[in-house]
């Protein structure tokens, strides 16, 4: 048995155990994940016997080609949710109600799991409508409970991934100059990660200086490089459809006392949550861990996010390491452990690496040197 066909035994048995005879999937991840398509758009039918992929005429000869499972193309006669879920396409909505309603009665199923984090609200009382008699059932993280663990093969990709990271940070390290834009960096480093094998970046790279380090999400813009700029890089790549995730805190000439102070303070609360990552531990101790670490050099209040979350073919998925967040490891999870502190109008610094957990401990997937670098 292939490893999408694996993967789909183990959703139907955990729709056996819900009582859920049939489920609608339309998240591009998930979709990716079941069926190695990677259009995008459409979705997948599955019940007991039946697993169909369903697309418009724009993806049907590529969904034939990556694809195993029955592929089906929308038209009146069929079930497509894709057409439901894009409303700038040109088809009336009553249309594409009974798109979905022919093709979901056609297939003799009483009860239908969606996913509830995907439909809005609105949809899913259109949807009910047109779907009399069939009962509609909620369900959060399905798919993802399933996507957690990864097989061997998904750990391959996801390290060619974190290894084509390392080259990246090392390729740009001496493009970061005074006077260069930090646009600049991210062009460049973007073009540099597809050129080593990536089919694209993770997410655009975050390449966030002197203040702007202070905001834990921002991308890349027009300032110029200043001398004694706080600069984080954060970025990753995507390889055969799974992601990596990376960062790294560096200074544009000599680290203040100050800056050099919240750095190491960084790199000591993210070692010592990195020696705790084993299977049984609870995300929520790995975050407490690194909390703590910061709260005794007076930096709490400056640690504002989960420690961590999961990566696979999304960049942030489950687990999350969070506080609330009471879920134990399991062999086989790939986790970042990312502590940070962000103070405004000084700056920001933060330290991610990815680790993969193993039977025995831990293995951690990206390698670039973690001690402070004055350019």
């Amino acid at each position: 048995m292939n490893l999408k066909k694996e993967r789909i035994e183990k959703l139907r048995r955990r729709l056996a155990r819900l009582g859920v005879e049939g489920l609608i999937i339309c998240k591009a991840e998930n979709l990716f994940y079941l069926s190695k398509f990677t259009g995008g758009e459409g979705l997948i039918f599955l019940t007991q016997r039946e697993a169909l992929l369903l697309v418009n005429f724009c993806y049907l000869e590529q969904a034939k080609w990556e694809t195993d499972l029955k592929v089906l193309k929308t038209d009146s006669n069929s079930l497509s949710l894709s057409t439901y879920l894009n409303p700038v396409r040109n088809i009336n909505l009553a249309t594409r109600h009974n798109i979905i309603s022919n093709g979901v009665k056609s297939l003799k199923v009483r009860r239908v799991g969606f996913e509830e984090d995907f439909l809005t609200y609105q949809q899913y009382l259109d949807f009910k409508k047109r779907l009399k008699g069939i009962e509609l059932k909620p369900l959060l993280n399905i798919v993802e409970k399933i996507r957690e663990v990864k097989e061997e093969e998904e750990i391959a990709k996801i390290l060619r991934a974190a290894e084509i990271t390392d080259e990246g940070f090392n390729y740009i390290l001496p493009s970061i100059k005074l006077g260069v834009r930090e646009e600049e960096i991210a062009n460049k480093l973007s073009y540099f990660l597809i050129s080593r094998g990536a089919e694209r970046t993770a997410f655009s790279p975050i390449v966030a200086s002197g203040e702007r380090s202070a905001w834990p999400h921002w991308t890349a813009g027009r300032k110029r490089l200043e001398r004694g700029d706080l600069i984080i890089l954060d970025f990753g790549a995507v390889f055969q459809g799974y992601c990596s995730d990376f960062t790294r805190t560096v200074v544009l000439g000599k680290a203040s006392r100050e800056q050099k102070k919240i750095y190491y303070a960084v790199a000591e609360a993210q070692k010592e949550a990195l020696e705790k990552v084993e299977k049984g531990i609870r995300c929520s101790s790995l975050d407490r861990i690194a909390r703590k670490s910061l709260g005794k050099r007076g930096y709490s209040k400056f640690f504002g996010h989960n420690l961590g979350h999961g990566v696979g073919v999304s960049v942030h998925e489950r687990p999350s390491l969070s506080a609330k967040n009471k879920s134990k490891l399991k062999a086989g999870m790939v986790l970042t452990i990312e502590p940070g502190i962000y103070i405004p109008n000084l700056g920001g610094v933060r330290i991610e690496d990815m680790v993969l957990v193993t039977k025995t401990g831990k293995q951690i997937l990206t390698k670039s040197p973690k001690e402070l670098i004055e350019i």
